[in-house]
């Protein structure tokens, strides 16, 4: 300790992570009794106790909500759950089997008897007054039908109405005469086409309104807010800084709350209802995006995300079902599952280069994603990543993968070569399940076990290389390769499934090592030649 100086002491002990990390190191040696002095930002959680240690502090870091802030609260906003009321079978006054019982004493004393009239006396009621509110006008609706609404309204009514039908209720008055509009409308054809043009221009320049009116189901966004604690709770004794930073994650609306403009703000999260409320472009401040934000955006054709994001959580743009492309930013560390499960018209893809799982159903859905690079970086591929990519026709595998999981290539029946690069000890259950165009298949060294149905279905499958770290065929692996011809079972291989090469009817003749002592019920077809070696 004798030759760090002060400074670098300071350097140091800005990594300690509780107070009294701080008072031992000032005890190690006199030339470090001011260490804390010398801190302008706090490196720790302070309280009312130990805020009295750092004298010269002018920049504050709330690193959770529950840190003492000093008077300096904050509005977090939030939306409040819907909470029901509890449904009680007892109090529902009519069963759905049962009319009610009006005309009884069991009605109480409240009842009144209502007075019985002819069926044919209330049809002919209830026609004439059907007959009367169609009589008359209908201004409102009509106007409303006419308004600039957003293009699915629009030609709806086009679709649904014809123009000779209904008439707005609409009348000019030149040289002091009334001049009916319909006299005006002598050609219903030119006034659809008229019509069209205005709807096609709407929907030009409306298109992100189109958007959120579709996806955005009709209901009022409530925003709540709640205030962060602090023991200091008089105006007058709160403590002023220079500047404080909040470390923990707060979405946008709360940054955009007047009374939080003091605040700066280091990580911020655009929730589903941050884009209802602000609009589908991502704000600079923004650095991850929430859970199921984009969910089910139809119209969204492209879509930019800026470099500055970090992190794309579960259900980001799932189902957004017209999406055809998408690029990642650089320094995207965190991708959540199902981020683009059900984007059927996504095709390209470009994954950012340090990422290091690709996540539960992610591309499950992906109907015409034709091509993607995994990048060295991924690790782990996740159960059903990739499942029902019926477009993709190859794909290699990073040298870096470690685990392969189940149903992870599951449905892509178009994939006609597979490049094991990776550093697996186990190929997942059912991972190329059903890719009946896979023809030829290497499997890598260091994979000491073949999952339950792995590669069951792969109906043009003709030749696979087994290494010799396999131990273990597990049951059904190659079950329905129909075209499968030619496979060496390696010398460790110690277990063979049931039913591992069932209906691999172009087998005809087999070598098993005599090591291989465990072997299950069908395990191969009654036409193969089995050999032992």
């Amino acid at each position: 300790m004798t030759r760090i100086d002060t400074f670098h002491g300071m350097v140091v002990s800005k990594y300690f992570s509780s107070m009294i990390d701080f008072i031992n190191f000032t005890l190690v040696n006199t030339k470090f009794k001011d260490n804390m002095d010398m801190f302008h930002a706090n490196p720790i959680p302070l309280t009312l106790k130990t805020f009295k240690f750092f004298s010269k502090i002018e920049t504050l870091n709330l690193w959770s909500e529950e840190d003492e802030s000093f008077g300096n609260t904050i509005l977090i906003a939030y939306k409040p759950k819907v909470v029901y009321d509890e449904y009680n079978d007892e109090d529902e006054v009519n069963d759905d089997n049962e009319e009610p019982n009006c005309g009884t004493d069991d009605c109480g004393d409240d009842h009144v008897e209502l007075p019985q009239q002819n069926n044919e006396e209330v049809v002919e009621n209830e026609t004439e007054k059907t007959n009367e509110e169609n009589d008359q006008p209908n201004d409102q609706n009509e106007e409303n039908n006419w308004n600039d609404q957003d293009e699915e309204i629009v030609q709806q009514n086009i679709e649904t109405t014809n123009c000779c039908d209904v008439q707005p209720n609409f009348s000019s008055q030149e040289n002091g005469e009334i001049v009916d509009n319909q006299e005006e409308r002598t050609n219903d054809e030119s006034n659809e086409d008229v019509i069209e043009q205005t709807t096609n221009q709407n929907e030009e320049e409306n298109v992100e309104v189109d958007v959120e009116e579709e996806i955005d189901e009709i209901e009022e966004i409530k925003i709540e807010y709640r205030q962060t604690t602090s023991q200091i709770t008089d105006a007058t004794q709160k403590v002023k800084f220079f500047n404080i930073n909040v470390w923990f994650n707060v979405n946008y609306h709360t940054t955009q709350k007047e009374e939080n403009k003091m605040f700066t703000f280091k990580n911020v999260t655009y929730e589903s209802y941050d884009r209802k409320i602000f609009g589908i472009a991502i704000p600079e401040c923004v650095n991850s995006l929430g859970e199921s934000c984009y969910t089910n955006t139809k119209k969204m054709t492209t879509f930019v995300v800026p470099q500055n994001i970090l992190a794309i959580k579960y259900f980001c743009f799932n189902r957004c079902g017209n999406l055809t492309s998408f690029e990642f930013p650089k320094f995207v560390n965190h991708i959540g599952r199902s981020c683009f499960e059900g984007c059927s018209s996504l095709v390209t893809v470009k994954l950012p280069q340090n990422i290091e799982v690709l996540p539960d159903n992610m591309f499950n859905g992906c109907e015409k994603l034709s091509a993607i690079e995994i990048p060295e970086s991924v690790t782990k591929i996740e159960s059903t990543c990739f499942m029902n990519c019926r477009a993709l026709s190859a794909i290699k595998l990073p040298s870096n993968l470690v685990e392969l999981e189940s149903f992870s290539f599951q449905f892509c029946d178009s994939i006609t070569s597979i490049q094991f690069t990776g550093k697996m000890k186990k190929i997942g259950q059912n991972a190329f399940y059903g890719c009946y165009d896979l023809i030829e298949m290497t499997i890598p060294e260091g994979i000491e076990c073949l999952g339950n149905c792995c590669f069951c279905e792969c109906r043009n499958l003709s030749k696979v290389a087994i290494p010799e770290t396999v131990t273990k065929i597990e049951d059904a692996c190659f079950s329905e390769c129909y075209a499968l011809e030619q496979i060496n079972i390696p010398k460790n291989v110690k277990e063979i499934g049931t039913d591992a090469f069932q209906l691999c009817n172009s087998l005809e003749n087999i070598d098993i090592p005599e090591g291989a002592t465990l072997i299950g019920e069908r395990a191969f077809p009654n036409t193969v030649k089995i050999n032992r070696y």
